[in-house]
């Protein structure tokens, strides 16, 4: 096998390790990058309003809920996001996320709080009216208010957020639940029932955070979302990044779940499967083409070898992806402590590699399809090739994130590195073998047992230096022979000169790892 189809082969097998490690690297990176995102959202968002700090706040919790929603989104590989609608007109909700609006109030008390969500169109025209007439100023008719809100007349007394989630600071929900309950028994006590229907409607729909199926963002106190709009008006980054981290537990180690790391290494483990099998069936299918088009027909041996190979190399492929991807996030989740947080995910892939190709040729020398010194040769082979195409593969990598051209092709270059290294690495081992074998016959270095020195002499040298061979005595049955009839020859007789033969004896390679007289 040449060094290019020994590369092709390395990476067909071990492609899929390099593959779960780029997938839950981006999962990592994508979790991180929109982490970072709410961080300078928090921070221009406020530096650049006008707002006293009571408001503004306001409009952060709103950015907190999106920003943490779509965090756990990333880490369930879910393709759901929250959006914040620009949009402001009465009534409209706050954030969305698939379809569904909510209703995000951030206030001093669990009273104002519950009260904020409950709101009436009528109630709104009355405290307007009300602010205006206090402040000596005259406020349109109710009716023209509604017709300039798109208000109708038969929903004044619902809620103005009716069919929307709600939701307020988790330090206020228990106590405005409770208010709720009290005012719906004090509703239905005066058999007013309208109100007692749009205040269980807000019980039904009230929440400390937004829970979209198995997405939701994080619950987060009054205090807290004052503390963070105080730190972003001073743009303070690092400050901010660090108490979101270390108190709110808004890190990937802190949000991100066992079954989610689960889940995780399972999408990583059937993407490497998808391409371990495409790349490791490629060489089959077009050996099949070439047939085709040189004989007109396809050997039905062959299409069964594909389906057994097909089947082999995606197996193979699911384990090393998922394996790979389960520790990447574990480390990264800091499951295996703080200092193997960030190691690099693709000495992870390359220590799977080689951990899985030296159990396979330990199962193969046990089973005996090789000897002991084929399995330390495969085992050496496969270190020194996962180095060259992890190194070359994290090299390229760097080079095209270096570029900003090139940044999104990162992940390619890793894998084309990959392969490149593959043939370099074997195109490497091969030549030190040779070298090393050339150093064994010549010196009678066996390399630590591996490389066996045979100084006997084969049965064929010691009969042209005249001695006899002993054998065994062995039983031969007899066996009848027709008598057959020959002419009698003549022959002429011939005279030969005695001659002096010298041949000299050379040492070699005579099988593998195996040096003898030749």
């Amino acid at each position: 096998m040449d060094d290019f189809k020994k590369g092709f082969q390395f990476v067909s097998e071990n492609v899929a390790a390099i593959t779960g490690e780029i997938h839950t690297n981006q999962w990592i990176n994508d979790f991180d990058s929109k982490k970072l995102n709410m961080i300078e959202e928090f921070i221009n968002s406020t530096i650049n309003s006008d707002l006293p700090l009571d408001k503004q706040q306001g409009f952060n919790f709103e950015t907190w809920h999106k920003a943490t929603y779509n965090l756990n989104s990333i880490l369930n590989n879910h393709g759901a996001s929250a959006t914040t609608p620009k949009v402001n007109t009465l009534g409209s909700a706050d954030v969305i996320t698939n379809e569904q609006g909510y209703q995000l109030k951030s206030y001093a008390t669990a009273g104002k709080a519950y009260r904020a969500v409950s709101e009436t169109p009528y109630e709104r025209y009355m405290r307007l009216k009300a602010n205006a007439e206090k402040n000596g100023k005259s406020f349109i008719s109710k009716e023209e208010y509604y017709k300039k809100n798109g208000i109708d007349i038969k929903n004044e007394h619902m809620s103005l957020y009716n069919g929307q989630g709600k939701i307020i600071t988790k330090d206020q929900l228990d106590k405005a639940i409770d208010l709720l309950n009290k005012r719906i028994e004090k509703a239905n006590a005066v058999q007013n029932y309208e109100q007692a229907a749009r205040y269980q409607e807000v019980l039904n729909t009230l929440s400390d955070k937004i829970i979209n199926g198995k997405d939701s963002s994080v619950s987060i106190s009054h205090d807290d979302i004052i503390k963070i709009t105080k730190m972003a008006k001073n743009g303070n980054e690092e400050e901010l990044i660090k108490f979101c981290e270390d108190e709110l537990g808004i890190s990937f180690s802190e949000m991100v779940t066992n079954s989610q790391i689960a889940k995780q290494a399972i999408n990583a483990g059937l993407n490497a499967a998808v391409i371990s099998l495409v790349l490791s069936i490629a060489p089959v299918i077009l050996n099949g083409i070439s047939m085709l088009i040189n004989e007109g027909e396809i050997d039905s041996k062959q299409f069964a070898e594909l389906g057994y190979n097909s089947l082999s190399g995606s197996a193979k492929g699911f384990i090393n992806g998922s394996i790979t991807s389960a520790l990447v996030s574990c480390c990264k989740a800091e499951k295996f402590g703080a200092e193997l947080a960030n190691v690099d995910p693709s000495l992870i892939s390359a220590l799977v590699v080689i951990s899985i190709g030296t159990i396979e040729a330990s199962i193969k020398c046990i089973s005996g399809k090789i000897d002991k010194t084929e399995m330390v040769e495969e085992i050496c082979r496969l270190y020194i090739v996962t180095g060259f195409s992890t190194g070359t593969g994290m090299l390229l990598s760097s080079i095209a994130l270096a570029i900003p051209l090139l940044e999104p092709l990162s992940a390619f270059a890793y894998m084309l590195g990959s392969f490149i290294g593959g043939l370099i690495g074997n195109f490497v081992f091969d030549s030190g073998k040779k070298i090393l074998m050339s150093l064994c016959v010549e010196s009678g270095f066996t390399f630590f047992g591996l490389v066996e020195q045979d100084y006997t002499l084969s049965d064929e040298i010691l009969k042209e230096l005249g001695m006899d061979i002993f054998e065994y005595d062995e039983f031969i049955v007899e066996q009848l022979h027709i008598d057959e009839f020959t002419f009698d020859e003549f022959n002429f007789a011939t005279f030969e000169y005695d001659k002096f033969e010298i041949s000299p004896l050379k040492r070699g390679l005579v099988e593998v790892h195996k040096v003898a007289y030749a």
